[in-house]
């Protein structure tokens, strides 16, 4: 979508000038998949939040959950990928791996949260619990091996905002 003007053209002919471009919303913004890992794809320059062990029995059940909070003045859209740690094209289906994000993508409110005026007694939150759960206690190992092409040990969560990013291991 775009907010365009009518214009004169100096030859006298009608034309559009483009004032201001918007995103398309039914696609993700290019930092949501921005490279966390650096230019060379290094992982080990990049912080790690901690691990998320899906190995357990709960993981299919309840799942895991880890909290991101927004330390922005302003509301931060954030998205959520699984990825290889350190391979910066590698973004991976959570359905391919039997995986399901809830939600894996939202709103969080500025620092501190904020009112909510249709409901005071539920103001916005600043913070937002993703959970990463298990479909099926039936993957096997060499089904992750075989989607992945590699190794299970190099997955990872990740959280993106506009202005910051978290990182978490992946453990099956």
């Amino acid at each position: 979508l775009h907010d365009a003007l009518p214009i004169s053209g100096s030859d006298g002919s009608d034309g559009i000038k483009i004032l201001a471009s918007i995103e398309d919303h039914d696609s993700d913004p290019k930092w949501a998949t921005r490279n966390v890992f650096g230019s060379s794809g290094d992982s080990s320059t990049v912080l790690i939040e901690g691990t998320i062990n899906l190995a357990e029995n709960d993981a299919v059940n309840s799942g895991v959950g880890v909290m991101v909070k927004n330390d922005e003045i302003s509301w931060e859209p954030f998205y959520v990928t699984i990825e290889k740690l350190g391979q910066r094209t590698a973004i991976i289906s959570p359905s391919e791996l039997g995986l399901r994000i809830s939600p894996s993508n939202g709103n969080l409110a500025p620092r501190g949260g904020a009112n909510n005026a249709c409901d005071e007694s539920r103001p916005y939150s600043d913070r937002w619990e993703i959970k990463i759960s298990k479909t099926s206690s039936n993957y096997a190992k060499k089904d992750y091996d075989a989607c992945l092409d590699g190794s299970i040990n190099d997955l990872c969560l990740v959280v993106r905002t506009e202005m910051d990013f978290w990182i978490w291991k992946i453990s099956m």
